[in-house]
């Protein structure tokens, strides 16, 4: 992907409860706020409690450059550059009191934020979190493709990638600088041979790293207690993988296929996930699971056709996975003692085993209208195993009529969209992976009780939206 420059800003948010229940106040980092009038009654006590609107809020900038020449000699064209970014993000978690009818005055909260009015801090924004990260990326990377005949082109690459990260938090009481550095030397290789006009095969050698995300090098805080719930650190050891695919492609008149099956084998395989502030709050705190080794195997499948009939087109894809935790991973078992959790053997959380998508469309010139069903089988939400969301499945649906241009509208539309065209209620995603749901024995013989109780993501309702348009 090409660096870009942007600045752009994201929110999502929630109401939480800011106040004081049996006098414990709230907590802006590690600091303890007290002796405010969180629901503006005039009046301070101990039970002084008022919902406030808490969005997480992101500015990305993120400048940056590619120079490359590409040379071309006899059989081979060879491209060589220098890939650098510096990217700019400042994340923050101001909260806002909610308007009489509930509403908030403003969802990025730029104004109406919540000041804090006593003790040292006064005169600041009240944050969940407010922290800054630049990240630098450093790429050189050369490759060549050799194509001795008008059948056979065959792909050698390296990458060479340097990734810096300087994170500044904020908050009272947090490690107020942390930075990580990574690098790593990504080779890759790929053959494709056409074997008719039709047919064709290839197959391809990649390998990718993924560093720790920026929040995985920031302490976060329990809101209710000040407890840091996240130990900021920069010394994670990045992911990384290895790939092998090998495939088969038809492109006919009537229609295409495509039949690829993959392994790959990931080292400090990262998982992120999300879980309600274990020590009391409400906050929602993200962190990185290291799963270790992990192998993963599949077969992806798909075709469709060229319109047929009176401007039909159908298509299917599937896909099968298996997946392969390697390791036991290291914990404490109720003793106190360094124990194993009996992972190895077991599924990666959030891999469904097979997936598959059915769809048909139309179009004849005005009408138009499409469906597709969606299906994915169950899903693990723990490293264990012990526990599992079911398999589910989505149809959706769209309807419209092209006309004929008019004046100077070129092909206006009218177009009816359905999303969830059932209204199937359903769990569709794990949002916080747990380790173990349930207390299991160790691999060194001692308890080793439940991690805590991973939650979902609930799909969406029905849902219907007309559109209309028109070029011009």
């Amino acid at each position: 992907a090409r660096p870009s420059a942007e600045n752009h800003a994201s929110k999502w948010g929630w109401v939480i409860t800011l106040g004081a229940s049996s006098g414990s106040g709230v907590f802006y980092g590690n600091t303890r706020l007290t002796g405010i009038d969180w629901n503006g009654n005039g009046t301070i006590v101990s039970t002084n409690k008022a919902l406030y609107y808490n969005p997480s809020v992101t500015e990305t900038w993120r400048p940056g450059g590619i120079s490359k020449v590409t040379w071309t000699y006899g059989e081979h064209k060879v491209v060589a550059g220098y890939w650098y970014e510096a990217a700019l993000h400042r994340q923050t978690a101001p909260y806002a009191a909610l308007n009489a009818d509930g509403s908030v005055s403003n969802p990025f909260v730029d104004s109406s934020a919540f000041i804090i009015p006593t003790g040292i801090y006064t005169g600041q924004k009240l944050e969940r979190r407010n922290w800054t990260t630049k990240t630098y990326t450093n790429m050189l990377f050369v490759g060549d493709t050799w194509s001795p005949n008008d059948q056979l082109d065959v792909d050698l690459g390296v990458r060479e990638i340097y990734v810096t990260r300087h994170l500044e938090n904020l908050l009272p009481g947090a490690q107020r600088y942390v930075n990580s550095d990574n690098n790593q030397m990504l080779p890759s290789a790929g053959v494709r041979y056409k074997l008719t006009d039709t047919h064709s095969i290839f197959t391809s050698l990649g390998t990718s790293f993924r560093t720790s995300p920026n929040y995985a090098l920031a302490d976060a805080f329990s809101t209710s207690s000040g407890v840091r719930t996240t130990v900021g650190t920069g010394g994670l050891k990045p992911e990384q993988a290895i790939t092998l695919e090998l495939g088969h492609r038809y492109q006919g008149k009537e229609f295409a296929t495509s039949l690829s099956v993959f392994g790959t084998q990931y080292s400090n395989r990262q998982v992120t996930t999300n879980v309600i502030d274990p020590t009391g709050g409400t906050g929602i705190v993200s962190y990185n699971l290291n799963a270790g080794s992990v192998t993963s195997m599949g077969a992806d499948f798909e075709i469709g056709t060229r319109p047929i009939g009176a401007g039909w087109r159908p298509y299917f894809s599937a896909e099968l996975l298996r997946t392969r935790l390697n390791d036991n991973l290291a914990t404490t078992n109720t003793g106190g003692g360094v124990d194993y959790l009996p992972t190895a053997g077991k599924q990666l959380p959030r891999a469904p085993q097979f997936a598959s998508a059915l769809g048909i469309d139309y179009d004849d010139g005005h009408i138009f209208g499409n469906m597709s069903y969606k299906y994915v089988s169950k899903q693990y939400s723990t490293f264990t195993n012990d526990e599992a969301i079911s398999a589910h499945y989505h149809t959706d649906a769209s309807i419209g009529y092209r006309f004929s241009d008019f004046s100077y509208a070129k092909a206006p539309e009218i177009k009816l969209n359905i999303s969830n065209l059932f209204n199937v209620r359903q769990l569709t995603g794990v949002s916080g992976v747990q380790t173990n749901a349930k207390s299991v024995k160790g691999t060194n013989g001692g308890t080793i009780n439940a991690s805590g109780t991973p939650s979902y993501y609930m799909g969406e309702g029905f849902a219907a939206i007309l559109t209309l348009r028109a070029g011009f």
